[in-house]
């Protein structure tokens, strides 16, 4: 017998329905004749056959369908007519399975994006999406920075004179910002402009300037320089010109700036042989100067690393498989972890921070904390460098820092009177003791004594230096 029907009579006859009305309506709910009276002579505790006779059925509780029966429900299109979907909703059987249908759709929906984004945006796939656009760029301005904590290790005695160097704790920091443009791969064009300092305990050394090269020509100019022990003043704000036939030499080499698409290839197969750069799983989604990008958490697997420099250095470089000390390589270098934002379209970076860490040993006598970071932006946009109007040349440049050297003066008759100051004095050049009284002409003078004759400084003389005066042999 079915419980839920037998509980619905009961609580519709308790109400005072007529049970033929109520057989009536069941009927039309899809309920066999004699299934009903089964339940209303249960009900009553009589056995009952109602004959069906027509009547209105809006006074039943017409829920009866769905709650009772759906399956007959849904297979009887009678029933429609005589459900009210205000009461199926109020049902309280009828609100849970809604809702868990709905719960079950939108955990679906979260499982299938987070599942989407695991896959499009995957480190590995943005990684390789890094590299592929990398190439595509061809001009951005930049805004860096670079800050370095260094300072000596007490257990370290190798490399004692840098050791040495760093008794006191030493701070660098240094902003770079400018722009760089290489659509013209003949004729690149960047500038920099540079403000630093280095703080040695209560020392500071500062430096400012900005670096432009334009039409294979290298411009330099310095605003502020540490001090070296020499004045450097005299080419403060002075626009020096290298030209890239100076610069090749000083290098003793032309400067390749860029790899060529074969070399990047090489380097991808050497990486994606020695994977060392391990991402977060998941990136988070950021807003950087008003563009939407992927922030992802990276650090460096230093057993990876090593095992990419040595395939680099074998298969690209073509040195020896022993020729990198693997243990001092190995201790020396430093951990490495950061972040990187990039474009969640164009995958671009847009952003990025690197912390380094080294502990000294004994290749590296020093404790370092490093931390180098910046944005990028105007990606692919043209730019505009200045060639600047006044410039000098190295030449002028060294002879304006090279101090003057010393004016030897010439002392014929080695008496200690160069030869300027026997004119002025006028005695022989030529001969140690002018006047022959066995006394020489730089001894007579700082005496007080006429150096071209007897006696005491004449009157012309005494104007030239007071008695007891020697005048300098470089005077």
């Amino acid at each position: 017998m079915n419980e839920q029907g037998l509980n619905y009579v009961k609580q519709q006859l308790t109400a005072g329905i007529n049970p033929q009305a109520l057989k009536q309506a069941m009927i039309a709910g899809g309920w066999q004749s004699a299934d009903v009276d089964t339940l209303i002579s249960a009900a009553t505790g009589t056995n009952l056959t109602i004959p069906e006779t027509p009547q209105s059925a809006s006074v039943i509780n017409p829920t009866l369908a769905s709650v009772i029966n759906p399956t007959l429900l849904a297979e009887n299109p009678r029933s429609a007519s005589v459900i009210n979907p205000t009461l199926v909703a109020e049902n309280p059987r009828s609100k849970p399975k809604l809702g868990l249908v709905f719960l079950a759709i939108v955990i679906l929906v979260i499982i299938l994006g987070l599942i989407g984004i695991y896959f499009f945006y995957s480190p590995q796939r943005v990684f390789a999406q890094i590299v592929a656009k990398s190439s595509s760029i061809k001009s951005y301005s930049y805004n860096y920075n670079v800050t370095a904590d260094i300072s000596a290790s007490s257990g370290s005695n190798t490399f004692s004179e840098v050791g040495a160097f760093f008794t006191k704790p030493s701070k660098f920091s240094m902003n770079l910002s400018g722009a760089t443009d290489i659509t013209d791969a003949l004729k690149p064009q960047s500038n920099i402009v540079l403000d630093g300092n280095w703080a040695m305990g209560a020392t500071v050394q500062k430096v400012a300037g900005e670096i432009r090269y334009i039409d294979n020509n290298l411009y330099v100019k310095a605003s502020t320089l540490p001090q070296f022990g020499f004045d450097l003043t005299s080419i403060l704000d002075m626009w020096v010109k290298i030209d890239s036939t100076q610069l090749n030499q000083s290098v003793g080499s032309d400067v390749q700036t860029q790899l060529s698409a074969d070399e990047i290839a090489k380097i991808q197969k050497v990486y994606s042989r020695n994977s060392f750069i391990k991402f977060s799983s998941l990136p988070k989604i950021e807003k950087i100067n008003n563009d939407t990008t992927l922030h992802y958490i990276y650090t460096v697997d230093n057993e990876k690393l090593l095992a990419f420099v040595n395939d680099y250095s074998t298969t690209i470089l073509g040195l020896p498989s022993d020729s990198l000390d693997q243990n001092s390589l190995k201790s020396s270098l430093p951990t490495i972890s950061g972040n990187i934002w990039v474009g969640i379209l164009d995958f671009l970076p847009r952003k990025f921070d690197l912390n380094l860490g080294v502990k000294a040993d004994s290749m590296i006598p020093v404790d370092a904390k490093v931390v180098i970071g910046g944005t990028m932006t105007n990606f692919n946009k043209p730019v505009s460098i200045e060639t600047p109007l006044d410039t000098v040349g190295l030449d002028e440049v060294e002879k304006a820092i090279t101090p003057p050297a010393p004016v030897v003066k010439v002392d014929t008759d080695k008496d200690g009177l160069n030869n300027d100051m026997e004119k002025i004095w006028g005695t022989d050049q030529t001969k140690a003791d002018t006047d022959g009284d066995g006394h020489n002409d730089f001894a007579e003078i700082c005496g007080g004594y006429n150096p071209t004759g007897p006696g005491n400084f004449t009157d012309t003389q005494l104007k030239l230096s007071p008695p007891g005066t020697c005048p300098s042999v470089l005077q």
